[in-house]
């Protein structure tokens, strides 16, 4: 009698796995039927092996009217104009003597964290204005800057210009051309005087001081 109920035990179990693997073949038949009915497959995007490129999946996209050009199409007569946003070199040769860094103050002899660039070239070498904007402020004979011009710029960037003297009749609210000349870099004065004739230049973004190198196109340093 338990020999019965064993084998009708068995017996059920295996109609139960039967069952269940029939089950299974049939939901993956299912599923596979309404993906391919339903087109679900069209669009997703694929990787080649060994090539991080995403391949587009409809090729006649590629053969429309120019509608799609890449960033670099677009660049090639991108030539810098006196009313774009790129930034003007202040001063027309570049020999930067301190970076945007923390260093020992040649002068003062104290470490402190230099806010600016400082170019060297010899006094009454012309400085311009990196970009159109408004004269903010002019101050002048400042012991430990010189004098000092502020420039307000489109976006909330400020650009100042120190150790010059300012150009004749340069006036506060005055509006100003990016390249136009706003003085002449004067002989060596103020906190910085060690490192001789300079200007020290600095950025300002939306208030917070900025690194001038991030701005500035400068192929040699």
């Amino acid at each position: 009698m338990n020999e019965q109920k064993r084998m009708t035990k068995r017996k059920l179990i295996a109609r139960s796995l039967i069952l269940a693997a029939c089950i299974l073949v049939i939901a993956a038949v299912t599923v596979t039927c309404v993906f391919a009915a339903n087109d679900w497959g069209r669009g997703f995007q694929s990787v080649d092996k060994g090539n991080e490129d995403i391949e587009q999946p409809d090729d006649e996209d590629d053969e429309d009217d120019g509608q799609n050009q890449t960033p670099d199409d677009d660049d090639e007569d991108d030539t810098p104009t006196a009313t774009d946003d790129t930034f003007a070199l202040p001063v027309s040769e570049v020999e930067i003597v301190t970076g945007y860094v923390f260093c020992k103050d040649a002068t003062l002899g104290h470490y402190h964290f230099h806010s600016g660039l400082d170019f060297a070239a010899d006094a009454g070498t012309e400085v311009v204005s990196c970009l159109d904007g408004t004269i903010e402020s002019i101050v002048e004979g400042d012991r430990l800057n010189g004098t000092t011009v502020t420039i307000a710029h489109d976006n909330g960037i400020k650009t100042v210009y120190s150790y010059i003297d300012a150009a004749e009749g340069l006036e506060a609210g005055q509006s100003i051309a990016r390249g136009e000349v706003i003085g002449t870099i004067a002989e060596a004065n103020g906190a910085e005087f060690a490192l001789g004739p300079h200007l020290h230049f600095a950025i300002y973004d939306d208030g917070e001081l900025a690194n001038p190198e991030d701005y500035l196109e400068i192929s040699s340093k």
